[in-house]
């Protein structure tokens, strides 16, 4: 779902990227509750296992292709807070390394892969609270999963239908929703697997896990599992990941829809993961390190001193 530059109109662009600025800064500077050096260090390994999952995409039906989006995760493991500064980092790094989604599009990418993601997941969780299934952590993370990306997929639909006309303004958000919606199950599935995996390896470590008991050796148990599966499938998985278009590629072709010039085509070397030069085994240590590192940096932002006898 990577939003490419010259995609949408500066009259979308600009108030996307004023809201994700608002609230990626929000998330960063709010008092409470407040980060710890154990949060850093599972935002940053959370970013860097999220980048590396959104290498993979997988097969769907129609000769198309999705890929996690990682926003319900990311709350599941991290709480709303830190999961938006993650993803902010995920999305930043593709963005201003990769060429991965536009530079003047970053805010709209921001928006439609943190923001909302991580309101969706934070919404479902608060509803299923009230209905008495807060403790039903896994399914509540999968159905938050599962509807993050046509939520997503709906909004984008909506800016951009202006451009493909009245006409066939309804048809593009229903088709974009759709293929999202199809998408959006193996988003469900992979959320539920890794967070039963984390849980199960470090219980009490991860934010929706109520278990009280964390100890230093879960927390490394987590970090350890977490940066795993972020290395997995960087260096392993994203070589036999589906070539399809995603459903994003999908739509925008079927409606022969224009795409500018990318505004930044990437570092070299780095360009489309590597695959242009090569490099791609390089360029996936180079993401994976570069999203760690600045997912725990967004975190650190939020840090607090403890005042003596606190």
């Amino acid at each position: 779902m990577h939003v490419p530059d010259h995609f949408l109109p500066m009259s979308v662009t600009a108030p996307a990227a004023a809201i994700a600025t608002g609230a990626v800064v929000l998330a960063a500077t709010a008092g409470r509750p407040r980060i710890t050096t154990r949060d850093t260090l599972l935002a940053g390994t959370t970013a860097a296992m999220i980048f590396g999952a959104q290498m993979v995409n997988y097969p769907i039906a129609g000769g198309v292709s999705g890929h996690l989006i990682g926003g319900a995760l990311a709350t599941a493991l991290l709480g709303p807070r830190l999961a938006l500064l993650a993803m902010t980092a995920v999305v930043g790094v593709q963005a201003l390394l990769f060429a991965d989604g536009g530079i003047n599009a970053l805010g709209v990418n921001v928006l439609l892969m943190a923001v909302l993601p991580v309101l969706v997941t934070a919404a479902v969780r608060i509803g299923a609270e009230r209905l008495g299934l807060g403790k039903l952590t896994r399914t509540t993370a999968a159905v938050s999963a599962g509807l993050s990306v046509p939520v997503s997929a709906a909004v984008l639909g909506v800016a951009y239908s202006s451009t493909v006309g009245t006409g066939a303004a309804a048809a593009f958000i229903g088709e974009l929703t759709a293929v999202h919606l199809t998408i959006g199950l193996g988003e469900a599935l992979i959320t539920a697997a890794v967070l039963s995996a984390v849980m199960a390896i470090a219980p009490g470590v991860v934010a929706w896990d109520a278990r009280p008991s964390v100890t230093p050796v879960a927390v490394r148990r987590g970090l350890a599992a977490i940066g795993g599966l972020g290395v997995v499938s960087a260096c392993a998985l994203a070589l036999v990941a589906s070539g399809n278009p995603d459903g994003l590629e999908h739509i925008v072709g079927a409606y022969s829809l224009p795409v500018g010039d990318a505004a930044f085509a990437g570092l070299p070397g780095l360009a489309d993961y590597g695959t242009l030069s090569g490099t791609e085994f390089l360029a996936a240590l180079a993401g994976l390190a570069a999203t760690a590192v600045l997912g725990a940096a967004l975190a650190a932002m939020g840090r607090t001193p403890v005042r003596q006898g606190a």
